[in-house]
């Protein structure tokens, strides 16, 4: 029997949960540094660097900018994100997943720090539009936090918190989870290891390697 079925809602994140862009945002962030001559990420730095908000993460790993450069920066990701990222690969076993939450009537949100408008391009892109009931996102491109974007989710759609889950890959979906008090299961092939996952989330929250497992844990 799956986790899932101790639920009525499913709320996903996109980036890193659904969508394999990790190497990708690798890969420019490594432009970024080796521009300003600091030491490039592997693909286990980077996953014990990434955060939220952006612009600290940014500082983590030794980027160097003031306000306007980082707006700068932020428009150079986007323009080569956006570039290469329907490129990317959905993760393995999205469809599955996808397709047993509808199978069983859950209803299903997708929740993201990334541009709205952006991230309903790249869905349909993977035709997977029709799983999910409402997509919300941010206006702006500084994947900033989510967490009031999230409550007006919960309001507008009138979910109810004692029978919804969020699914997401960072310690930042976790938080925003606790904040719309509401369960959290955490996925540890995005953009953050396992062992942070484990770390900064709390006891009562699952953290999975892969989606199959969704299917599986109990």
């Amino acid at each position: 029997m799956s986790i899932l079925n101790s639920y009525n809602n499913v709320i996903w994140d996109w980036n890193g949960t659904l969508l394999n862009d990790v190497q990708l945002c690798i890969e420019i962030v490594n432009d970024f540094l080796k521009i300003q001559n600091k030491t490039t990420l592997t693909i286990d730095s980077y996953k014990n660097a990434f955060d939220f908000p952006i612009i600290e993460y940014y500082k983590s790993v030794g980027l160097e900018f003031d306000e306007a450069s980082f707006e700068e920066l932020t428009h150079k990701f986007i323009y080569k994100y956006n570039s290469n990222v329907m490129k990317q690969p959905l993760h393995n076993h999205v469809l599955k997943v996808l397709d047993y939450c509808k199978t069983n009537n859950k209803t299903q949100y997708i929740l993201t720090a990334a541009n709205e408008k952006d991230v309903l391009k790249f869905i349909n892109k993977f035709n997977i539009t029709p799983y999910f009931k409402h997509i919300t996102g941010l206006t702006n491109y500084r994947a900033e936090s989510k967490t009031a974007i999230g409550i007006e989710l919960m309001k507008q759609q009138q979910i109810s918190t004692n029978s919804t889950v969020l699914i997401g890959d960072t310690t930042h979906d976790f938080e925003v989870a606790e904040q719309l008090n509401i369960d959290c299961i955490l996925i540890a092939n995005g953009h953050q290891n396992k062992e942070r996952l484990e770390r900064k989330s709390s006891k009562n929250t699952i953290v999975v390697s892969s989606l199959k497992e969704l299917l599986y844990v109990q």
